[in-house]
C-alpha cells in the first residue's frame, strides 16, 4: 500500500493491524521489489514511506504516535512573531516589533516602551499617551512614557501639559506667559528667582523695585535717562570726581573747586588783564605794595644771591624799599632749597644752631603788620622766627615754643617797664603755617591757625629796629631749626577788611590750608 503525507490512526495501517510480515505480502510472506516496495508488517519503498506505526519520509514528516513534524508546525510563536528551526531542532521565535515573549513562550507580552492597546495588541507607550498640545511624550530610563512641557507648561491631572507652570500665567490670547511678560523692569530686565517670582535686574545706572530710579552717583538727564552726574557737570577746564554721589569739579590751581564750572577764582587769585578776544585766566595775586616796607619771598630767585654754586644763602633782598638780610659770616649762612619731598616750593632752612641773616638796614616801625609764613622742627626749645633790637636792647622777640605748638610776641614796652606777651597755644607750627602780628597803637594782637590773642601794652609803639631773621637780635641766641618761606611788613598796620588779601594770597601761594 502507499504512503501519505498525513498520520493515519490506529484503525489504519500498521505493524499490527495491517499488513505486516506475519499477516501481509513480505520476503516471508509477502513481496519485494526493487523499486516497489518491502514489506514486514508493513510497506515500505525506497522513494516512499517507511511504516512504524506511522508513515515518514525522507525530506518529508517523522511520526511517533502520529505525524512527528516541523516544531513550527503547532505556532508556538502565536500571532505577534515568527518562527525557525534552530541548528538543534528547536523551534526559535522573533517577535514582531512592540513584542516579547512571554512565561508561555510565545510573543504575546509588551516589550518595554510598549503598551496594551486594549485591543489585544501592543502599541507604543507614547501613542497611547495624552501630553497635550504643549507637550512631547518620550521614554524614560525605564522605558516608561513620560510628557516633556513647552516652557511655561506643567502636566495637569491627566498628566497632560496643560497647565501654566510656576512663574507663568494664562496669556488674554490663550497658552501661557511668563510672570516678567506683565512685570515692568523699565530700562532692566526680569527674570524668575528662585521662587518663581518676577524680580528686575537693573544697569548700574538704575536701582528700586521696577528699576525706576537713578542709582548713586547718576541722575536724569532730563529725558527720563538716568547718565553719570559728571556727564551732567560742567567743570570747564577742570575734572570731575564723584564725591559722595555728587558731582564735584576740582579745578586747577586758581580756580574754585566744587559744584561751579571752574569759573571762579580762588582766594588770593584774580582775573588777567588780557587784550580783547582772549581768554582771561586765574592767575595768583599779590597785594598792593603801597605800605609795604618788607617783602621777602623764598620763591623769587631774583632776591637771592648764594655762595658761588652752593645753595647757602649769602643775601635776601627786599622785593620793596632797600632792605637786604645777610649772613653775619659764612657759618651763619642758612641754606635756600625745598624743605619737602615732593614739594615744588622752597624756602630758606635754618639749621637751629647758629643759623641768621640780619638786616643791613634799620626799619622804622610805628604800627605795623606782619605776615611771615614759616614752620619749626618738632623741637622742646625756643626757636626765634623774626625780632628786632633798637641800639642793642629788645624790642620785640617772635617765637615758638613747646614744640611749635606755642606762638608768642614778646615786645617791650617803650616807657622802660616790661615787656608784653601776646600768645596763643594749641597750634601746629611744624607744618607750613600764616603767623600774623597787628599792632595798632598799644594794642598788639598775634595770630596762627585761626586762634588770635590780644594784649594792651604799656606805651606807644618802638621806633627804629634792626631786624634779624632765625635768631634773637639783641644776643644772637635761640636759633630756628626750620625754614621761613616769605615775610611780609606793612606800616601803618592793615585793618581787618583788607587783611583778607594778604592772607589769602600767601594761603594760596604756599598751600596752606
Amino acid at each position: 500500500m502507499t504512503n501519505s503525507t498525513s498520520n493515519e490512526s490506529d484503525s489504519g495501517m500498521d505493524g499490527t493491524g495491517g499488513v505486516s510480515g506475519t499477516g501481509g505480502d513480505s520476503s516471508s510472506g509477502g513481496s519485494t521489489s526493487s523499486g516497489g516496495s518491502t514489506s514486514s508488517g508493513g510497506t515500505t519503498s525506497s522513494g516512499g514511506t517507511k511504516g512504524s506505526g506511522g508513515m515518514t519520509g525522507s525530506g518529508g514528516t517523522i511520526g511517533s504516535g502520529g505525524s512527528d513534524s516541523d516544531p513550527c508546525a503547532s505556532n508556538p510563536c502565536g500571532d505577534n512573531g515568527s518562527c525557525d528551526t534552530n541548528a538543534a531542532g528547536d523551534a526559535e521565535c522573533t517577535c514582531d516589533t512592540g513584542y516579547e515573549i512571554d512565561t508561555s513562550g510565545s510573543c504575546d507580552a509588551c516589550a518595554p516602551g510598549y503598551e496594551d492597546n486594549g485591543a489585544g495588541g501592543c502599541d507604543p507607550a507614547c501613542d497611547l499617551t495624552e501630553c497635550g498640545t504643549h507637550g512631547v511624550c518620550t521614554l524614560d530610563s525605564n522605558d516608561d512614557p513620560v510628557c516633556t512641557c513647552d516652557t511655561g507648561y506643567a502636566a495637569d491631572g491627566t498628566g497632560a501639559c496643560d497647565d501654566c507652570a510656576a512663574g507663568y500665567t494664562d496669556s488674554p490670547t490663550g497658552g501661557c506667559m511668563s510672570l516678567c511678560a506683565i512685570t515692568d523692569c523699565g530700562a532692566g530686565t526680569c527674570s524668575l528667582d528662585n521662587s518663581n517670582q518676577p524680580v528686575c535686574d537693573c544697569p548700574d545706572e538704575y536701582t528700586g523695585d521696577d528699576c525706576g530710579t537713578c542709582s548713586a552717583g547718576y541722575a536724569d538727564d532730563g529725558n527720563g535717562v538716568c547718565v553719570g552726574v559728571c556727564s551732567l557737570a560742567d567743570c570747564g577746564d577742570g575734572t570731575c570726581r564723584v564725591v559722595s554721589d555728587a558731582a564735584v569739579c576740582e579745578c586747577p590751581v586758581g580756580y574754585v573747586d566744587g559744584g561751579s564750572a571752574c569759573d571762579t577764582c580762588s582766594p588770593g587769585y584774580d582775573w588777567s588783564i588780557v587784550p580783547i578776544g582772549q581768554q582771561s585766566t586765574c592767575v595768583l595775586t599779590p597785594p598792593a605794595t603801597t605800605n609795604m616796607k618788607l617783602w621777602l619771598d623764598a620763591d623769587e630767585d631774583s632776591s637771592l644771591t648764594f655762595y658761588m654754586t652752593s645753595q647757602d644763602l649769602m643775601t635776601w633782598s627786599s622785593l620793596v624799599g632797600s632792605i637786604d638780610f645777610s649772613a653775619p659770616g659764612s657759618s651763619n649762612r642758612p641754606i635756600h632749597g625745598i624743605v619737602h619731598n615732593g614739594d615744588t616750593l622752597p624756602g630758606v632752612l635754618f639749621d637751629g644752631s647758629d643759623d641768621q641773616m640780619n638786616a643791613t638796614a634799620d626799619l622804622a616801625l610805628g604800627s605795623y603788620s606782619m605776615f611771615i609764613v614759616a614752620e619749626v622742627a618738632d623741637s622742646g626749645l625756643t626757636q626765634t622766627i623774626f625780632s628786632g633790637a633798637s641800639g642793642g636792647n629788645f624790642g620785640f622777640w617772635l617765637r615758638a615754643a613747646n614744640n611749635g605748638q606755642t606762638l608768642q610776641m614778646r615786645h617791650a614796652n617803650t616807657d622802660g617797664s616790661a615787656t608784653e606777651n601776646a600768645e596763643v597755644t594749641g597750634i601746629d607750627l611744624r607744618d607750613r603755617s600764616l603767623i600774623e602780628v597787628h599792632r595798632s597803637g598799644i594794642s598788639l594782637t598775634v595770630a596762627a591757625d585761626g586762634q588770635s590773642s590780644s594784649v594792651v601794652l604799656a606805651a606807644n609803639p618802638l621806633g627804629s629796629l634792626d631786624l634779624v631773621l632765625g635768631s634773637r637780635a639783641d644776643s644772637g641766641t635761640f636759633p630756628i631749626n626750620g625754614a621761613i618761606y616769605e615775610v611780609i611788613v606793612v606800616s601803618p598796620a592793615v585793618g581787618n577788611s583788607d587783611r583778607p588779601d594778604y592772607e589769602e594770597y600767601l594761603k594760596a601761594k604756599w598751600s596752606i590750608q
